[in-house]
């Protein structure tokens, strides 16, 4: 059928529109081709589904090694009886395994650079779960006691790496607060050790402590084997290659490494005060935890379960700080950042993300000033021990007064 000229008009004025358009559309269409991909490898681009699982599986990593620490500070006494020995060889195994979880480190940080994550996870995790289990079957003292310093050694690993691995995921807007949820783990893991170590021993005996981190641990280390992503992500690492060396001597020379040069880092007043409060924190509290057992139980005839609970409270207190942490942290670094950010830019200088965290810093002396408080406690508890009427039979401060 022949056209009329009206929609002969009307179909070159559609083909022109559709002309001009795609004209107009081209160099948008380009100007978006020639934008830099995703890098999907970077462990920063991965989804928020996929972060969440590999986080989880990190915090449960670092919450086993705390957990492991104190959990059996409630079956003190069983253990005692059962390797007829002084109490304070058994509460020595908690103080080794502290400083142990301490010195390690050290290794397993450097380590993860060379290897990876994933695989650091996945030795730490399988190591843990075989000397847990030599524990529970020891027959001397001797052999727990070096089994027990070994499973420190291996379960100190993701507290090493696990702040590198958030780090590697998030970007400083939101680190803050992953980090807040992340020692969430290392705070509340040595109040509920003892919670769950106490009835243990009530109920099955102290073996089954052991026995129970034993599967815990091989469950962890499934879950690191098939659920847990590599995080290590170095796109312009170069390895060193001499021709001049064998095979094996260009991979000494990129494996090897000296655990000891990051304590250099302690001189710098940033990372020291970063350290410090922690470190304290950890030290007071284990100061007191060690004679709950051996107080509670003989002058108030407290099981190992009701020695655990007392763990409680110090719990909820760990709970609330860390939360606090969470809720405030990023927001109140973006607050501190914000004039100094706005100066830069009427100076013409970029902005970079990451630049200025050293602002995360300013809220120590808050901290420091609790933590010194803490430290007024800690004096006066032990002058209560040796002062006061009821508490001069304590077996593990003032031995000397039983006699």
């Amino acid at each position: 059928m022949p056209r009329t000229d009206e929609e002969s008009s009307l179909q070159t004025a559609i083909s022109d529109s559709q002309h001009q358009s795609q004209k107009v559309e081209q160099p948008q269409y380009e100007q978006v081709e020639d934008q830099p991909a995703v890098d999907l490898a970077n462990p920063q681009h991965w989804s928020g589904r996929k972060k969440t699982l590999n986080f989880a599986i990190v915090f449960i990593n670092a919450f086993v090694s705390f957990f492991s620490s104190s959990i059996y500070v409630p079956a003190l006494l069983s253990v005692q009886h059962f390797f007829n020995v002084e109490i304070t060889v058994i509460t020595a195994t908690i103080a080794l395994y502290i400083m142990i979880s301490g010195i390690a480190p050290l290794f397993w940080a450097p380590l993860s650079q060379r290897v990876g994550r994933r695989p650091t996870y996945i030795i730490s995790m399988v190591l843990y779960t075989i000397f847990s289990v030599i524990c529970g079957v020891s027959k001397n003292i001797g052999m727990f006691f070096v089994f027990r310093m070994l499973q420190a050694v291996a379960a100190s690993a993701a507290q090493a790496i696990g702040g590198g691995s958030i780090a590697d995921m998030y970007n400083f807007q939101s680190r803050g607060k992953m980090m807040s949820i992340f020692l969430l783990g290392t705070v509340f893991g040595p109040v509920l050790g003892p919670i769950v170590g106490g009835y243990i021993n009530l109920a099955l005996g102290w073996q089954w402590i052991f026995y129970i981190k034993t599967i815990l641990g091989g469950v962890i280390s499934l879950m690191n084997i098939f659920l847990l992503s590599e995080s290590l992500y170095r796109p312009n690492y170069v390895p060193v290659h001499d021709e001049s060396k064998s095979k094996f001597g260009n991979w000494w020379a990129n494996f090897k490494f000296n655990p000891f040069s990051s304590l250099v880092l302690l001189g710098r007043v940033d990372v020291l005060l970063g350290t410090l409060p922690m470190s304290v924190t950890f030290g007071l509290f284990y100061c007191v935890v060690t004679v709950l057992e051996p107080t509670f139980g003989p002058l108030y005839g407290f099981t190992s379960g009701s020695v655990g609970l007392s763990f409680l409270g110090s719990g909820i207190g760990n709970l609330l700080g860390a939360g606090l942490c969470a809720m405030t942290l990023d927001r109140l670094h973006l607050r501190l950042i914000a004039p100094r950010r706005a100066e830069m830019e009427r100076n013409g200088i970029e902005y970079k993300n990451g630049m200025l965290s050293e602002l995360r810093l300013l809220p120590s002396p808050v901290t420091m000033a609790a933590l010194l408080s803490l430290a007024v406690y800690l004096v006066c508890v032990p002058l209560l021990f040796k002062f006061g009427a009821k508490w001069r039979y304590n077996p593990v401060f003032f031995r000397s007064a039983q006699n």
